[in-house]
């Protein structure tokens, strides 16, 4: 993408998506990081398959289905997508 759009700064950024301090964590590395001031495009792809015989908890105590595919990638973008509405 650089290489195509020189202008345009890409970040990759690791998150754990097993628990939600992976999430606290990988939001507080994006705000902290001066960069970073805003956010134009969040690119959100994770997810793992479940099946019913094999049904795992998380740390938080959740079904590791449901925190990866759904509350970390909630508490992670709504935790950026606050500090980027309050830096525009």
């Amino acid at each position: 993408m650089s290489a195509r759009y020189p202008v345009v700064k890409c970040i990759c950024l690791p998150l754990d998506q097993s628990s939600l301090a992976g999430a606290r964590a990988a939001a507080k590395s994006v705000m902290h990081n001066a960069e970073v001031p805003y956010i134009d495009i969040l690119v959100s792809n994770a997810g793992i398959s479940r099946s019913e015989m094999n049904v795992k908890l998380c740390p938080d105590g959740f079904e590791t289905h449901f925190v990866v595919n759904n509350l970390v990638p909630f508490l992670f973008i709504n935790l950026v997508l606050r500090n980027t509405i309050l830096a525009s």
